[in-house]
């Protein structure tokens, strides 16, 4: 939950993943394991979090369709290990009254312990025709729920979209810009805050005293730094720098009255500004080096009275990073981040120029003499600027004699 503890890192691909999962985590004879991983490909998400507590790796996957692309859902359970339990739920969403609230109804069951008949006729239950055996088939009971939700994707009315892209020239000194579709609004009849959490790597950095000033914060919509961690020296170069990178919290400062920008569809733009420094990296066999930086959720922090805290769900996804830099009854309310090329990734990328190794000796033999053409420059002013100073006040003060 701790910004102090997380990890970022650029992974294109999860391939490499799945090949230390299959080597590392699987029983070499288990091909269902080995499956179970290389199926973590086709996943629209996943998410592993380290229980420092058990020593446990947890890794929660989601798909929202069929992995194989095919007319139906297949999914192959095998046994699991004595004292472990498989619990398998058919569920549908249900409109909810409660807008802070997500319903589900539909028929659970666990394997190897459910094996009595449930109370429903069995005609609800989809029996193989090529299995007639009613024993070998694990029974449903039905089942109703609703959970709060701590996340929330806003209602289409109120949706507003943004992009992330660096302004150009970047230079050593860039800016991310996020521009909002429009200007957004709270939801309603909640106290929220529009923020934005931005994961930096090592090679870029925020100087936190830079946004002190208010006024430099207003003419950057921005209301306030909330918070930073991480790698946050103003002066080291990359190759000194331990941490993986930074993360900051920024809370967005919304204007009441619309912007005059237009995005081509007729709303009105808003744009926020975030100010950013490049550090000297290592030289290369290039003159830049690309430099990737995940899209920042923008969100709105609501506080919520009821309860004590906001209970936790099983749909929600947790330790995000920024979940513990706010209240136990906070719930929050995301944007929806639109890519700035279509089909791209929620990717800003900016290119960081570096000593390239071919030129280095160049740039050394002209290092050394600016600096020794400088020196004598200084020497001859010192030397001979002075005298000739004086020789012409001398001439001076012999014509006024």
């Amino acid at each position: 939950m701790s910004p102090s503890t997380q990890y970022y890192s650029q992974l294109p691909s999860l391939h490499d993943l799945v090949t230390y999962l299959q080597h590392k985590g699987c029983p070499s004879t288990s091909a269902v394991c080995k499956d179970a991983a290389e199926s973590l490909i086709s996943a629209d998400y996943v998410d592993l979090d380290y229980d420092a507590i058990s020593h446990a790796l947890i890794l929660h996957a989601f798909w929202a369709r069929d992995p194989e692309n095919a007319s139906g859902w297949t999914e192959t359970i095998s046994e699991v290990k004595a004292g472990g339990s498989v619990e398998i739920g058919v569920l549908s969403r249900e409109e909810n009254p409660d807008p802070e609230d997500v319903a589900f109804s539909g028929f659970l069951t666990v394997l190897g312990q459910d094996a009595e008949p449930s109370t429903f006729p069995p005609s609800n239950v989809l029996y193989s025709k090529s299995k007639p055996n009613h024993s070998l088939i694990p029974f449903l009971e039905p089942t109703h729920f609703q959970t709060p939700l701590r996340h929330h994707t806003l209602p289409s009315s109120s949706q507003v979209t943004y992009q992330t892209q660096f302004s150009q020239p970047t230079g050593l000194h860039p800016t991310l810009l996020l521009t909002l579709s429009s200007t957004p609004t709270p939801p309603a009849d909640q106290s929220c805050h529009l923020h934005t959490y931005l994961t930096l790597p090592s090679p870029l950095f925020i100087d936190k005293y830079q946004f002190t000033d208010p006024l430099f914060l207003s003419s950057q919509n921005l209301h306030s730094l909330r918070s930073i961690a991480g790698a946050t020296d103003l002066e080291a170069p990359d190759w000194v720098i331990g941490e993986w990178g930074s993360a900051s919290l920024f809370q967005i400062a919304v204007p009441q009255k619309k912007h005059t920008g237009k995005n081509g569809k007729g709303q009105e733009e808003f744009t926020v500004k975030i100010p950013m420094h490049a550090r000297y990296l290592p030289p290369g066999n290039t003159s830049h080096v690309n430099v990737e930086i995940p899209y920042p959720p923008v969100f709105w922090a609501c506080h919520s009275d009821a309860g004590t805290k906001v209970s936790s769900s099983p749909f929600d996804r947790k330790n995000l990073g920024f979940e513990a830099l706010f209240g136990i009854k906070t719930k929050f309310y995301f944007l929806e981040p639109e890519p700035v090329i279509l089909g791209g990734k929620l990717i800003a990328g900016i290119d960081i120029p570096v000593l390239e190794v071919a030129n280095a000796g160049l740039v050394e033999w002209g290092t050394v003499t600016v600096v020794i053409g400088a020196f004598l420059w200084l020497v001859w002013g010192l030397s001979f600027g002075s005298n000739g100073k004086e020789g012409a006040e001398k001439r001076k003060e012999g014509k006024k004699e």
